[in-house]
């Protein structure tokens, strides 16, 4: 199986069409509210029929014993029937047309049954279509809590084949990524008390079952361990180590597919009155089945026959018994191959981490490539080593590594500069940052629920309010806690002049790479930038989008944003931030001579009328006032070309994956 290249996946047009197809569709895909109901909780599930489906009724039918619910066009052969409610309307860009949303609330239902269902849209013509490709859903309902050691879990996730061989046995040298590196389970009893020591109190293993691939998540047989592996008695002995340590272990564990090569499919698809051939979905027998997001490798085992069902829960139930803890459950997701290329690791030069770069390009891998320096944490076996390893690293958290024996500081920025040209792409180390304004907030500058950060799909609240001056102890003690970005809100009685320099000089020593932004609320008097760009060390302002932003020319590439939220619409405010920065807008641009008019000020922004090529000619010919007069363009690609062309230095990577929402 070629790991790079995943079925219905392996392109953006397949991903693409994928998503269509899904969207243009009857689709239900487990819109399930709770995921998991209790006995007596009412249960509310969601279809969405796309346009050209039919779509003028919908119904779900259903059965409480686990039994295969029968009938159509809204009347139930076996089991329940109940029809849906059309919930609304929403216009879907990728089909350029609406798609309609349907629900409808199940009863709740007593302990230990076992809901399954499956959905269906119909039109007036009584054409009948059935959700998700005619798939049956189910779920068991159970008072069922998790354990309650899982409350108080830490867990490491453990690749076996790429964690360590143990004692007497070596690691091997494959050519490829996707071959075997030589880790055991072995291995993995041998670094107990280390990983003890980080904290962990959980082990997660990847699949160590029977596999012909590297990962295992293609299992032979459920009931035997990977010979390259280790034996039975080798697990025994890791449950034994760590449960004598308090520490639990988890096997990874996949009830959804296995591989081509166990004994049932190949049976299936060789003898042509198999017993197996109901446990996998033939379309025609035997090259066109059912399969994990089309891998044919991957055979899809049909869960809805008895007898593969009960091999599954067979086999769960053996390594139960046999003392694993538990399971982890692989779902069938869409997967994307994700590479992780670290800068700074012991050993590794700059030649070296070129290398690598020049591995990923060549194989394809870049569609999801995160390129991050190195970070010593605490408890590692890195932090105890770092004098004999030449690791230098930021004192505060994320303990980012600065310099090694054989990376100098400026190689990071080397490194970056050649992983975004070798991969045609722009890497920024640190989560894109969104901010979005409350409205109604400003008047009432110490409420907890005005300004928020949102990283990914989690909402963060990390600021520091200014409404008064507080102990600059207590700002550093609250700083060192800053290892997200964060937001320095500055209130009209921040403290006398002077204090938010003092404050900002603390803030950036206790987080020296972590982004953040000032945001002043309603000032009787903004700063003048220059102050603040010497008490951050610095030179010179970059203005892209009509905010100032603020780019620190060293390996971490942070950022500082400057902005003003004020609700009085008087023109003091605007002419503050003029008097501050001058904006031209002429249908002119400006001579050297106008500019001098300028040089008191903190910077020049261009946002002129003219052709975009009568302001590169300008660029080209103006390079050298730029450090002079700190001119900026209004215009993203202008403001990007400048830096590069006039002083490349202050020009840190990622810059541009800055969003204002």
């Amino acid at each position: 199986m070629n790991d790079f290249i995943f079925g219905t996946l392996a392109t953006d047009e397949l991903r693409l069409a994928l998503t269509r197809n899904r969207l243009a569709g009857v689709t239900h895909i487990q819109r399930r509210n709770p995921r998991d109901p209790l006995p007596g909780e009412a249960i509310t599930l969601e279809l969405s029929v796309g346009p050209g489906q039919p779509g003028d009724s919908a119904w779900v039918y259903w059965t409480s014993d686990g039994s295969d619910p029968l009938g159509s066009l809204g009347q139930a052969q076996v089991g329940q029937v109940a029809q849906m409610e059309l919930t609304g309307e929403s216009w879907e860009m990728l089909l350029w047309g609406y798609v309609r949303h349907y629900a409808v609330t199940l009863p709740g239902l007593p302990d230990g049954s076992v809901l399954r269902y499956r959905l269906s849209a119909a039109g007036v013509s009584g054409q009948e279509v059935w959700a998700d490709q005619g798939a049956y859903f189910a779920c068991y309902i159970a008072n069922d809590p998790p354990p309650p050691w899982t409350r108080q879990s830490v867990i490491y996730q453990i690749f076996v084949d790429r964690f360590n061989p143990g004692s007497g046995h070596p690691w091997l040298a494959p050519e490829t990524p996707a071959g075997f590196y030589g880790g055991r389970i072995q291995g993995i009893t041998e670094k107990l008390d280390y990983i003890a020591a980080l904290g962990a109190n959980v082990l997660w293993l990847t699949p160590v079952f029977p596999s012909p691939s590297h990962h295992g998540y293609d299992a032979t047989d459920l009931f035997e361990i990977e010979p390259r592996l280790g034996k039975k008695a080798d697990l025994r002995r890791l449950l034994d180590a760590a449960h004598q340590r308090g520490m639990r272990v988890l096997l990874d564990f996949v009830p959804n597919h296995w591989s081509h090569l166990h004994a049932t499919f190949q049976d299936a698809i060789h003898n042509p009155s198999s017993p197996y051939r109901d446990w996998y979905t033939f379309k025609h027998w035997p090259d066109d089945y059912e399969s994990f997001f089309g891998v044919k490798e991957l055979p899809q085992v049909n869960l809805r026959n008895p007898a593969a069902r009960q091999s599954m829960l067979d086999a769960a139930a053996y390594w139960l018994d046999f003392g694993v803890d538990g399971y982890r459950l692989a779902r069938s997701y869409p997967l994307l191959v994700c590479v992780h290329v670290i800068i700074g690791l012991p050993g590794d030069d700059l030649g070296g981490f070129m290398r690598s770069v020049d591995f990923v390009a060549d194989h394809g891998l870049q569609e999801d490539v995160q390129i991050f320096p190195l970070s010593v944490l605490p408890g590692t076996a890195f932090r105890r080593r770092r004098r004999q390893l030449g690791l230098c690293f930021e004192p505060h958290p994320p303990y980012t590594v600065t310099a090694t024996s054989l990376f100098a500081p400026e190689d990071f920025l080397l490194a970056y500069d050649y992983a975004e040209s070798r991969l045609d792409t722009v890497f920024f180390p640190l989560p894109d940052l969104e901010l979005s304004w409350r409205k109604g907030a400003t008047r009432d500058f110490q409420k907890t629920a005005d300004l928020w950060v949102r990283l990914g799909e989690t909402l963060y609240l990390a600021k520091l309010i200014l409404n008064r001056e507080r102990p600059l102890e207590e700002i550093r003690r609250l700083a060192s806690r800053l290892t997200q970005p964060y937001q320095v809100v500055v209130g009209p009685r921040a403290g006398a002049p002077g204090y938010l320099e003092r404050v900002l000089r603390m803030t950036t020593a206790e987080n020296p790479f972590t982004p953040f932004e000032v945001v002043f609320l309603e000032p009787p008097d903004i700063p003048r930038t220059s102050d603040l760009l010497g008490a951050l060390n610095l030179r010179r302002p970059h203005f892209l989008d009509g905010d100032l932003r603020y780019l620190f020319p060293q390996p971490g590439n942070r950022a500082v944003l400057f902005s003003l939220v004020s609700e009085d619409r008087r023109p003091r405010f605007r002419q503050e931030m003029q008097r501050q920065v001058y904006w031209w807008r002429n249908s002119r641009l400006p001579s050297l001579e106008d500019l001098s008019e300028f040089a008191d000020l903190d910077g020049v922004v261009i946002d002129s009328p003219l052709p975009i090529r009568a302001l590169r000619c300008w660029q080209d010919e103006h390079g050298s006032a730029a450090d002079e007069y700190h001119i900026g363009f209004a215009d993203v690609e202008l403001q990007a070309r400048w830096l590069l062309r006039t002083n490349p230095d202050d020009c840190v990577p990622g810059v541009m994956n800055w969003r204002r929402a």
